[in-house]
């Protein structure tokens, strides 16, 4: 055992951690808003026991990028006993991208939909050309 690796290791009881991906840092603000809407539709349909659930259709959208990640020893960084665990909210140098919007029921995918390159979705495009779709 090297005098450097003593030192951080059982002195200073430094560890050296990968850091861990998280897709969003959400504010406090944002988690309540999302949990209420939650408790909303819980009280709406009964909890899950009204019929009317299995004909909800929800979706999501996504950036679909191509980047180069960065690798797990790139991600590596010394951490203190005392200290919290690294996390990075994931972020990549994009080239070329896409929306890609899905939409799912209760017990099936229904479509997905890619936008043309560097397109969103507004309104009028989910009312005029997805709702047809969906």
């Amino acid at each position: 055992m090297s005098q450097v690796h003593k030192i951080l290791h059982e002195h200073l009881a430094v560890r050296k951690l990968c850091t861990l991906w998280i897709p969003h840092n959400l504010t406090e603000a944002q988690k309540l808003r999302r949990v209420n809407g939650c408790c909303k539709m819980m009280q709406r349909f009964a909890g899950g026991d009204s019929n009317a659930v299995c004909d909800m259709v929800t979706g999501d959208q996504s950036w679909i990028g191509f980047y180069d990640a960065e690798t797990k020893r790139q991600s590596t960084q010394w951490v203190f006993s005392f200290e919290a665990l690294p996390t990075e909210v994931k972020r990549g140098r994009n080239v070329i991208k896409k929306m890609v919007i899905s939409f799912f029921g209760l017990t099936c995918h229904y479509t997905s939909i890619v936008l043309e390159e560097k397109k969103t979705a507004a309104t009028d495009w989910y009312t005029n050309s997805c709702l047809p779709l969906v």
